[in-house]
């Protein structure tokens, strides 16, 4: 009696290990993706409320704050940006009359060097054209971001100009600057 052995191959088995392993790097790298976009999406949304808000406190008010800081509270250590940036309880306190206590905190994104980026931060005399103006700055992940949160504009050293538009930044981690309307 012939008995045949039943059973998979070792090709066969290569094959199926090969394209599970296709299957599980596409999927790996399309996650990647969603989660950056889901974070920047956080951080667009979190600078458009503060925006909406900066303006609302000035019709109010007749200015805008004078105190700057990062935008929204829980930052790792109370900094965004750098060390020099820090949460303000007195810009925080002044937007809450307007925006309420569910003030949204962005995404915050580490360089893994020694100083750590994210969030939203306030300036309210940022130099612009010469000009001292209040100024939304925002960070997101990924050279393809778009600054979408407006009107953005370009950051060269230490000046910032209205002259040529930034809607696409280039580096690892975009910096947005938004230019708040006068009062």
């Amino acid at each position: 009696m012939n008995k045949r052995a039943s059973g998979f191959t070792i090709v066969e088995l290569l094959i199926v290990i090969v394209v599970i392993a296709i299957l599980a790097a596409i999927t790996i790298v399309a996650y990647n993706g969603i989660q950056q976009r889901a974070s920047n999406t956080k951080t667009i949304n979190a600078a458009k409320a503060y925006q909406k808000g900066l303006i609302l406190y000035a019709t109010q008010n007749g200015a805008y704050p004078t105190a700057s800081g990062c935008m929204g509270t829980g930052y790792p250590d109370g900094k965004c940006w750098n060390a020099s940036r820090t949460e303000s309880p007195t810009l925080m306190s002044q937007l809450q009359t307007v925006m309420g206590s569910s003030l949204p905190l962005p995404s915050f994104i580490t360089s893994g060097g020694t100083d750590s980026y994210g969030g939203v931060f306030y300036a309210p005399g940022f130099i612009v054209d010469g000009n001292p103006v209040p100024v939304l700055t925002y960070m997101l992940q990924g050279s393809g971001s778009t600054c979408s949160v407006g009107p953005t504009f370009t950051y060269q050293g230490n000046n910032l100009s209205t002259s040529t538009p930034n809607p696409n930044p280039a580096g690892s981690y975009p910096q947005c600057f938004v230019l708040l309307p006068p009062v």
